[in-house]
This record gives C-alpha cells, sequence and structure tokens, in this order.
C-alpha cells in the first residue's frame, strides 16, 4: 500500500507499506543481496526498495555491497509510483522506471509469491578514486528471485510448450512430462498467458551525478552541444577549449548566430578526434589529474564552473531570475538576524528590512547594481562576468535539450549557492535534508514554508 509520509516536518514523501507476508519476502530478497536480514515487522521502502527505517537497524547504505555494488529490492508493482528516497546516481530513477514500464506484469506476477532483487549493475568493480567513475558507459539491472520462482515458471511453460507440440509426450515414459507440469504448477501456480521474459533493463548515460566522493558530475561529449544564439555583444566573445584557450574568435561581420566549428575536410581521411569530458568534483586531499581528454574542475572553483557550463552551452543567464534572487536574499537576510519570515507580512518584511540596507547579504548590493545597469541597455552576458561567482551562479538556468543531462546542470547548480530551495527539493535532496538539519527553528520553518508551494 503506498502512503505520503511527511518526516521531520519537512518533506512529503510517497513510499510503500512493507508489512504482514510481505516481510518475508523482503527479508529473502535482501538477504540473497546482501546477507542481511531485518528484525522489523512493519515499515516503507522507496521505489528502489530502500527504507529508512532499516537505514536506523542495519546502517546507512545497507542495501549494497560497497559502493560499486548497488541493489534494488521489490516486493510490490505499487513501488513504480513510490519516491525514490536517494539518488545515488542521477540515472537510478530513469533505470528503475523504464524497469517497472516493460515488465510491469511479470513483476506482478513474482510478487504475489516472491520478493525481487537485482544489482545496478555499471561493470565497476570497485570505486577507489573518483577516476574509477569514468569507467561508467552502461548501467544494466535484472531482478531475480530468491526461491527461483521465476526460473521455474518458465521452465513450467516450457514444458507446456512441449506437450501442446507433441501430445504424445502426454503418455510417454509413464507420463513423466505431465508429471513434471503437475509438480511445477503445485509450486508456482497456473501461468499461462503470463510474460516470463528476463526482466532485465540497461541504458547508457553519456552524463551523469553521483553522490560519492562527495559529490561528482561527469559530462562527456562537450565538444558536440548546440551553441547558443547571441547578439552583437560590445567586445569580443570567445569559444574556449577546456584550458582555456581560445577555439576561434569571431570577426565583427560574424555576429549574431554562432555556427558549429567545422575542420575544413581533408584529402585524406582523418582519425576523428576523442571525444573531451569535464568531471566536477569536491576537492578534498587526493587530487585527480588531467589527462588528453579529461579535465578535472573542483567544485571550490565556481569561475571555472561557471565558465565550463556557460562556454559550452549547458547553462546560460536569466534576467528574468534577478526579482526572485533580491527576494530571496532579503529573507535570507532576515532569517541571519534572527527573524520568523514566515509569520511577517510584506508591510513588516519592508519595515525590518529598513533596519538592514547596509547588512545585507553581498550577492544582493551585486545584483542591484547590475539590475540598474541592464536598465541602461547593457547586455547580461556582457557584464555578468564582472560579478561574484555567487551572484552568476544566482542567475543560471540550463540550456540543453537532453532531459538528463539537463538534470545533470540542475544538479550542479544546487551546489553553487545553498537559497534555491525548490531546486535542490528536485535536484539535490539529500543536500536538502542536510541543509534543513544544520538550520535554526526559524530557518526550518521558512525552508517549509517554501517547499509546501511546490506544486
Amino acid at each position: 500500500m503506498l502512503e505520503s509520509l511527511s518526516r521531520n516536518g519537512m518533506l512529503i514523501e510517497t513510499l510503500f507499506h512493507v508489512q504482514g507476508d510481505l516481510v518475508e519476502n523482503y527479508n529473502r530478497a535482501l538477504e540473497a543481496a546482501v546477507g542481511k536480514r531485518t528484525s522489523q515487522t512493519s515499515f516503507y521502502i522507496d521505489q528502489r526498495g530502500e527504507s529508512r527505517e532499516l537505514e536506523e537497524e542495519l546502517g546507512e547504505n545497507y542495501l549494497q555491497s560497497g559502493p560499486a555494488h548497488r541493489y534494488c529490492i521489490v516486493v510490490s508493482p505499487d513501488q513504480k509510483n513510490a519516491d525514490l528516497l536517494h539518488e545515488e546516481f542521477s540515472f537510478d530513477g530513469e533505470l528503475l522506471a523504464m524497469l517497472y514500464q516493460q515488465y510491469l506484469s511479470g513483476i506482478s506476477l513474482a510478487t504475489r509469491v516472491d520478493g525481487m532483487y537485482g544489482e545496478l549493475d555499471d561493470g565497476v568493480r570497485a570505486y577507489e578514486t573518483l577516476e574509477d567513475l569514468l569507467l561508467i558507459e552502461r548501467v544494466h539491472l535484472e531482478l531475480h528471485t530468491p526461491s527461483k520462482f521465476l526460473s521455474k515458471a518458465r521452465e513450467l511453460q516450457g514444458y507446456v510448450k512441449q506437450l501442446q507440440t507433441n501430445p504424445d509426450l502426454l503418455l510417454e515414459n509413464e507420463s513423466a512430462l505431465p508429471k513434471k507440469i503437475l509438480q511445477l504448477v503445485g509450486q508456482v501456480g497456473d501461468i499461462r498467458e503470463y510474460d516470463l521474459r528476463p526482466i532485465q533493463t540497461s541504458k547508457s548515460f553519456s552524463s551523469f551525478y553521483t553522490r560519492l566522493f562527495g559529490g561528482v558530475a561527469i559530462f562527456r561529449n562537450v565538444e558536440s552541444q548546440n551553441p547558443l544564439q547571441v547578439t552583437r555583444p560590445d567586445q569580443e566573445h570567445f569559444l574556449l577549449d577546456l584550458t582555456g584557450d581560445p577555439l576561434t574568435t569571431l570577426a565583427p561581420e560574424d555576429y549574431g548566430v554562432i555556427e558549429p566549428i567545422r575542420q575544413k575536410p581533408l584529402e585524406t581521411k582523418a582519425k576523428a578526434a576523442p571525444s573531451k569530458t569535464v568531471v566536477i568534483y569536491q576537492q578534498k586531499d587526493y587530487q585527480p589529474e588531467d589527462g588528453p581528454t579529461v579535465q578535472f574542475i573542483p567544485l571550490q572553483d565556481k569561475q571555472r564552473v561557471i565558465e565550463f557550463l556557460v562556454n559550452y552551452f549547458y547553462a546560460d543567464y536569466s534576467a528574468d531570475l534577478i526579482e526572485s534572487r533580491l527576494a530571496r536574499i532579503e529573507d535570507e537576510t532576515l532569517l541571519s538576524k534572527g527573524h520568523d519570515v514566515v509569520t511577517m507580512n510584506k508591510q513588516q518584511q519592508i519595515q525590518v528590512l529598513q533596519q538592514y540596507q547596509d547588512a545585507m547579504l553581498f550577492a544582493w548590493y551585486e545584483i542591484k547594481e547590475l539590475q540598474r545597469r541592464l536598465t541602461k541597455g547593457h547586455s547580461l552576458r556582457d557584464i555578468i562576468p564582472e560579478y561574484s561567482p555567487e551572484t552568476q551562479s544566482m542567475l543560471l538556468v540550463p540550456m540543453t535539450s537532453d532531459p538528463s543531462t539537463a538534470e545533470v546542470v540542475e544538479h550542479v547548480l544546487t551546489r553553487l549557492y545553498d537559497f534555491d530551495y525548490e531546486k535542490m527539493f528536485l535536484h539535490n535532496r539529500r543536500h536538502l535534508e542536510h541543509l534543513h538539519l544544520r538550520s535554526d527553528a526559524n530557518k526550518q520553518k521558512y525552508i517549509l514554508h517554501v517547499l509546501a508551494k511546490i506544486e
């Protein structure tokens, strides 16, 4: 049964309630996958089969045997409509949705008598350094039943087809085949007309993020992004390569639409240059080295991260965000001064803000100045580089048309500043949870107030 739950007053989550016989089904699958069992008699699981209650009992990340071997447990087809508590990789939700969509009838049959488990197999033996993430090219998930129910059901279907093809088998060898059929029917029931194909799905991903190693985002094939349309600026613009060197300079007559850079055809067929990959990571003690086709950009160097996203057309600046960003900074300023913003009406906020005109958060002054310059006719893309990385990041929006890549861009944007709670809720929920726990009572109430407006 699906239920909507409120946790810590912060998030409303739709989870599946495991109780009764389903508990033992879950335990069999859990034991087959990671060798553990729960003593709980009632708990809630997400789309992948992860449970907060079981995390408290069995430990965080209990549904895996190391970061490179993560498992999924299914005890009901209704799990397809549950939320995903934690996306360890950005492709988790998409892979699970594909599985439920393609094999719902098989899942419905198998979970009547048993739980199901399977590994989200990315082909990596172990994650020792963040460079190991570069090995991920394809992810595969196949579900199995601990009782071998599906194997037996397929065996039964095979025997029935043999008998239909050769009715003489009804009496041969003292009716050996009918006896096998009856024995299997007693174990799995009547499975005629059911789709018993292997329950499995695979998908390749060019870009993705993961919470491993403090958070890593990987962008592949960066040179293949579609260029933006730009109006003639007051100064030259460059398309930059990964090292910061100009690939091309636009002549005055070239201003307008930037065409993709194409090499002139050669008389002899040349080998295509390898695609380039950019890795944005949380810099800690370990410092990865760049390679001929891979560049590592630390998340702490926000300016480089922003330049990469903009120069390679993953994101662009939007003046439409200015008013909402100013309002959010004003709220954050009041919160930092100990005010309960949620209970204040508009007039009260205006009166109190007058006291803090000289104590606003720094980005407020920058965005106000930028707003004034825009009213004078300046282009946002021309003047935005003059401001701090935080201000720049607050005005960024994804530009890529690929949904999976856009999800990665959104996630990176949530790591650049900590005020966009709506975006965090959708694209980086774990970070939002940690931020909520670290906040005082007024800010926690404010975060809940903001999230309640999300449609």
